[in-house]
């Protein structure tokens, strides 16, 4: 997955850059209000790229960032909230409210781990600039 952004301040070989708003943040209801176009995150670059500060830069996300996230972010909590519920409700003897709690706990807990993995592991990884671009007419704003 492509992502374009501007970079805002380089240290070493990574920068921070500030994330553009993509093609469908347009046509959003919220786009105004959304802080899409002013989340930054830390990119890698890469020797044989040279991108200084307010430059435009193309990132690349690795596809296994997203399998994970998808992984993480949806599959562990459902599963673990499956498992609460049908769990207490064998340990209660299938009374309602204790399955609720079990249900939601292992939500929380699925969440909880997708947290620690967004910290190590495969949602961690930093993404890479590819590129430096030339910026379009509605990307002089977001330079600024």
């Amino acid at each position: 997955m492509k992502e374009r952004g501007i970079a805002i301040k380089i240290e070493g070989n990574s920068a921070e850059v500030r994330l553009l708003m993509v093609e469908g943040c347009g046509h959003c209801a919220s786009s105004g209000e959304c802080s899409a176009g002013k989340r930054t995150v830390k990119a890698i670059i890469p020797d044989g790229v040279h991108v200084a500060a307010g430059d435009a830069v193309v990132m690349d996300i690795p596809d296994s960032v997203r399998t994970a996230g998808l992984f993480w972010l949806v599959v562990l909590p459902l599963a673990l909230f499956v498992g609460g519920y049908l769990g207490a409700g064998r340990l209660f003897d299938g009374a309602e409210g204790p399955q609720v709690i079990g249900g939601l706990a292992g939500i929380a807990a699925g969440l909880g781990l997708a947290v620690l993995a967004t910290r190590r592991g495969p949602l961690g990884r930093d993404p890479v600039i590819t590129s430096v671009a030339a910026f379009d007419a509605g990307d002089e704003a977001a330079r600024g």
